[in-house]
């Protein structure tokens, strides 16, 4: 329980991160509204209120942007967001049309990298990890991880590399399936009786899904089953390891 309050803690830190990642100053610019008409809210949301209307004609200041919504300046300071669809056909002070990058599932659907930080329990233990992906094609690619998984009674770190199967790329939503092999150091706690510490190699197999969520960030959660290999020749008894991690990435 312990264990998992901190987990808890640790993504509601993180959290925050990965807002202000959406969150990005926009270009400084003064745009003239082309449609008849635009519809201002009091947040980033169509769930937000509409709180003024501005007509064609009008200029807005836009100086922050959250994924595909603007926040704006208008009138004798008045703030509010509006959504990417109702400035496309803006003016710019040149009198050219305004352009605005869009991140959408089909950037996420065909990304080549991925990077991202997990957290969850290791047979036990709260463990942290930091991975690296390159996507060879839409439903297969390689990863590199390193993680640390701390306990009562012994610390591990992990090396790990592995190769990653996703059935249905273009799902929002997508499984996908993991297997992978890598080195385990294991460090125990002195004050134990007969302290022994351990390097072993092992393989791991899982089972996940990747969310996109919005702009370039990753919703993953994992659920793996390791098996560490004995490297006492007069004792072949392997060890099964559970593991389960949720956390996010970013793909570019």
């Amino acid at each position: 329980m312990k264990q998992l309050r901190l987990l808890i803690t640790l993504l509601l830190m993180i959290s925050p991160a990965i807002l202000m990642a959406e969150e990005e100053e926009a270009p400084a610019q003064l745009l003239e509204i082309a449609d008849p008409y635009i519809d201002v809210h009091t947040g980033p949301g169509g769930g937000y209120p509409i709180f003024h209307v501005i007509e064609r004609g009008e200029k807005v200041d836009v100086i922050l942007r959250r994924t595909n919504w603007f926040k704006i300046t208008f009138g004798k300071d008045l703030v509010g967001w509006v959504h990417i669809d109702q400035l496309q056909q803006s003016l710019m002070s040149d009198g050219k049309q305004v352009e605005f990058v869009r991140k959408t599932k089909e950037d996420f659907t065909h990304r080549k990298w991925e990077a991202g930080v997990m957290g969850g329990g290791f047979e036990g233990a709260l463990q942290f990890s930091i991975y690296g992906a390159y996507l060879f094609n839409r439903g297969f690619a390689a990863e590199l991880g390193y993680a640390e998984a701390i306990g009562a009674n012994s610390s591990s770190s992990l090396i790990k590399m592995g190769l990653l199967m996703q059935p249905f790329p273009d799902w929002r939503v997508s499984p996908y399936f993991y297997l992978g092999t890598g080195h385990i150091s294991v460090d125990v706690n002195e004050t134990l009786a007969v302290p022994e510490n351990r390097d072993n190699q092992f393989s791991n197999i899982g089972f996940g899904i990747r969310a996109f969520i919005t702009k370039t960030i990753i919703f993953r959660a994992e659920v793996s089953d390791y098996v560490l290999f004995s490297a006492d020749f007069d004792n072949d008894t392997n060890e099964d390891i559970s593991e389960w991690k949720l956390g996010f990435a970013v793909f570019f």
